[in-house]
């Protein structure tokens, strides 16, 4: 039996669409090549829960307000589309970059063909389709009312966990562990269900405000078992954090400390009232999650911070990708196809043992591929984004709260389709779960840290959750203003505030 405050109103096969789809991702699309084939069983599964997003989307009557995160998710569905459109040989051979593809078949005799805007159209059709499941999460996420949300948000935690003891065991069982679930990975490192640990990290890094919002929401239920509740939440971040430095990404540790710091500012905006014993709660987890990471992972990350032969190259490779970006500029090779185009530019002073399948710059990377179409896309979210996040953060008392959370990727480094599509499945159903879209759209996992943020700004506190399992809307009770998209707690005006 779930407690009161999970039972949601929302049908329960979209729930269980919605999770099962992220679950799936999670464990068979994190592979970092194309045309695995569990990336191709995550994007097939997201076919029916995308089919009902659209058809939610089509009846919904307060489309007005979710046009925008719509209308950039359009047209990153668009770009890689257009790139496959076929062209004839008076466009084609226009393109820049196309000049030794031209110069081929006029040296082979044969006439030219139409061919498409992608120098690679297979690598641009697998890029689109990684896009699916995260679309999919996305629209039926618009359909989850917040107590939907709050169930799955304590599913991904739990999945977290299960994570950083996968990469434990994967720690213990050495280079050859069977729980390398794929070919290509940084073995000898905790990796979880990914096959690269900086995507692992940034599952951890992401969820780790996420378990200091549940602590902090947990401080002001006044029902019996609050105390254990925040217990287990900070438990939650902690385990988090070892996983953190089990996994020895740099990125990922560096993201963790911000994530840190963005934590401590939460708890004390948020907790109103508590806001001192929220601060102290959320810096015990800091300090004996720092202490664990020490104890059990300062050896590996002394050794990631030392001399990497990648590292020493990154400038060069960044170099090569930027020349070639430059001759194909302004329009791109096309979503999905570097692999190709840098190892057909890459100079033998250069050619590394590794395998080179990203730029290490993912703004450098979307302007090859993507050109500047790619780059608009990406500043137009980033913009919007921006916007959307400042209406939250500049409510003040007398203002209200503003009503709707805004969409937070910004923590996992994406500037747009090129991130989500080119990493698999996993990253872009699970990149599509966390933010939460302007106005009541949205993806919520991160809702949850605006709540008591929110709250805190105008100088209120999160009320009790009642036993009945719904908020409290009676005019003869303290007067109370709700935070939807967020599915903590609604909010009512401490004494100062009165």
């Amino acid at each position: 039996m779930l407690p009161d405050f999970l039972r949601t109103r929302t049908p329960w096969p979209l729930v269980a669409g919605v999770a099962a789809l992220l679950l799936l991702a999670l464990l068979l699309g994190g592979g970092t090549r194309q045309g695995l084939a569990g990336d191709f069983v995550v994007q097939l599964a997201a076919l029916p829960l995308l089919a009902w997003g659209l058809l939610a989307l089509v009846r919904g009557e307060r489309r007005r307000e979710w046009r925008w995160p719509l209308a950039l998710l359009a047209a990153i569905f668009l770009l890689p589309l257009l790139q496959l459109l076929p062209l004839p040989p008076a466009l084609w051979t226009r393109l820049p970059g196309r000049e030794a593809l031209e110069a081929g078949f006029a040296a082979a005799g044969m006439e030219l063909p139409w061919l498409a805007w992608s120098v690679s159209p297979q690598a641009t059709w697998h890029a689109w389709s990684f896009l699916l499941p995260g679309a999919a999460v996305f629209l039926a996420s618009l359909q989850l009312d917040n107590r939907a949300r709050r169930l799955i948000t304590l599913g991904l935690l739990v999945f977290a966990v299960l994570a950083v003891a996968i990469g434990l065991a994967q720690l213990m069982g050495g280079r050859d562990s069977a729980l390398y679930f794929h070919d290509i990975t940084n073995r000898g490192s905790s990796v979880g269900f990914f096959a690269n640990r900086n995507h692992h990290a940034a599952l951890l890094y992401t969820l780790l405000p996420l378990a200091a919002a549940w602590a902090i929401g947990s401080l002001h239920d006044e029902r019996p078992g609050r105390v254990l509740a925040v217990a287990l939440c900070l438990v939650l971040g902690v385990v988090l954090m070892l996983g953190l430095g089990m996994a020895v990404s740099r990125a990922g540790l560096l993201l963790a400390m911000l994530a840190g710091v963005g934590i401590l500012f939460m708890a004390w905006q948020g907790g109103g009232a508590r806001r001192g014993v929220a601060a102290r709660a959320v810096l015990t987890m800091g300090v004996v999650g720092v202490v664990l990471v020490v104890q059990f992972g300062l050896f590996g990350i002394l050794q990631r911070l030392e001399r990497d032969p990648m590292e020493d190259y990154r400038f060069e490779i960044a170099s090569v990708v930027g020349e070639v970006a430059r001759a194909h500029a302004p329009w791109g090779t096309g979503l999905g196809t570097f692999v190709p185009v840098y190892a057909a530019n890459e100079p033998a002073e250069v050619m590394l043992g590794a395998y080179v399948n990203r730029a290490h710059n993912d703004w450098l990377e979307l302007w090859l591929e993507a050109g500047v179409a790619g780059l608009a896309l990406a500043g137009a979210f980033v913009a919007w984004w921006l916007w959307a996040s400042i209406r939250v953060w500049r409510n003040r008392a007398g203002r209200g709260v503003a009503h709707r959370a805004p969409l937070r990727i910004g923590a996992r480094r994406r500037p747009g389709a090129r991130r989500i599509a080119g990493r698999g499945p996993a990253a872009a159903a699970f990149a599509a779960r966390l933010p939460a879209a302007h106005h009541r759209a949205g993806l919520r996992v991160r809702a949850a840290l605006r709540t008591v943020a929110a709250c805190g700004a105008r100088g209120t506190r999160p009320a009790p959750l009642r036993r009945s399992g719904s908020f409290s809307t009676s005019r003869r009770a303290t007067p109370r203003s709700g935070v939807p998209g967020t599915g903590l707690a609604h909010c009512h005006a401490s004494p100062a505030a009165r």
